[in-house]
């Protein structure tokens, strides 16, 4: 009879054993997939955008054949409101498509957050954020999509003052030549002069690291 007992006890225990382990496999089988789906969508950021702001071969084939082809409505509403030369909206076009698809990447992999809340809303500021945004959410998944909008209604829309406009166009313009010198000179400096107060650097295959000391 004690044998009988024990044996059902080692039953138990093995049986209790088994389901942990597959909650387990479960558990990281899905953080994998969620990293995978992270790191495809920061791929395809890169991919697509940095051949456009690294150098001016493509740049200006692209130029061309808009010229010929017809510009779309997002470029040529940044030529339109910012004054810029069509290689600059061209470019600022793929960077701001490379930013927003980080934003998505990060929504796949951790859900919601007050952070990339936080992060979003602070893009969502600027009107040449907005501008994309209405041009371009089309093209992201249909969960983000609609917590950007959820964002995007919650978010209070401030018209700048023409002068102001044109602070911004220059301040932009500046950043943007100076992100891009800092990245092709690989000046660490220059380059960790952009990140945040308190950054969270989300590189693949690697713990996040956070503030500027850790992601250096």
């Amino acid at each position: 009879m004690k044998d009988s007992r024990w044996l059902e006890r080692v039953e138990i225990v093995a049986a209790l054993s088994v389901v942990i382990t597959l909650i387990l496999l479960v558990v990281e089988v899905r953080g994998n997939t969620k990293a995978l789906e992270r790191q495809i969508l920061l791929d395809r950021g890169s991919n697509v955008a940095v051949p456009f702001m690294e150098g001016p071969e493509l740049l200006t084939a692209f130029e061309k054949v808009k010229a010929i082809d017809g510009w779309g409505a997002l470029e040529a509403e940044l030529m339109a409101r910012y004054e810029l030369e069509p290689a600059q909206a061209v470019a600022w076009m793929f960077f701001l498509y490379k930013v927003w698809t980080g934003m998505e990447a990060d929504y796949v992999y951790a859900g919601s957050s007050d952070e990339l809340a936080s992060s979003i809303e602070g893009l969502l500021a600027f009107p040449d954020n907005r501008l994309y945004w209405r041009h371009s959410g089309d093209g992201y998944s249909a969960d983000f999509r609609a917590y950007v909008e959820s964002l995007v209604a919650s978010s209070p829309r401030k018209e700048l003052a023409s002068s102001d406009r044109e602070a911004q166009r220059a301040a932009i313009d500046d950043a943007y030549r100076e992100w891009v010198g800092a990245t092709n000179e690989r000046d660490l400096d220059r380059w960790a002069s952009f990140l945040a107060t308190e950054p969270l650097f989300l590189p693949p295959d690697h713990p996040p690291l956070r503030g500027e000391l850790a992601i250096r």
